[in-house]
């Protein structure tokens, strides 16, 4: 029974040292976005299901997804969210490291080729 017990209990040890190890990972990537849209200028983000996002001015950005594009005005980034506005309707994306989550398509977009 005591051996049981002990193992149990070194188990029980290396799950929650699992644990707090993920926690402390993804605590370190999510808290890292640039504290200005200005860095993003000039960068392009794509995914893998046709979706580019272009950084082209300060407060400027064009979406495409498949055939279809749009010219985005940003309206807001805060807190590393990226509100932004065309012919009435919202979008919305998340930067993360050099990543960048598109909250419509719900994919992670990666950074390519700087224009």
């Amino acid at each position: 029974m005591k051996t049981i017990k002990r193992v149990i209990a070194i188990t029980l040890l290396i799950v929650v040292g699992f644990l707090v190890g993920c926690l402390f990972y993804t605590n370190n990537r999510l808290k890292t976005y640039p504290s200005e849209i200005s860095v993003l200028q000039g960068d392009k983000f794509t995914g893998k299901e046709d979706t580019t996002v272009e950084f082209n001015g300060e407060n400027r950005l064009v979406y495409i997804v498949g055939e279809r594009a749009w010219v985005l005005q940003v309206t807001e980034y805060k807190d590393g969210v990226i509100y932004a506005n065309a012919s009435g309707q919202e979008y919305r994306f998340v930067v993360v490291d050099d990543m960048l989550y598109d909250m419509q398509t719900e994919e992670f977009l990666y950074k390519g080729a700087t224009t």
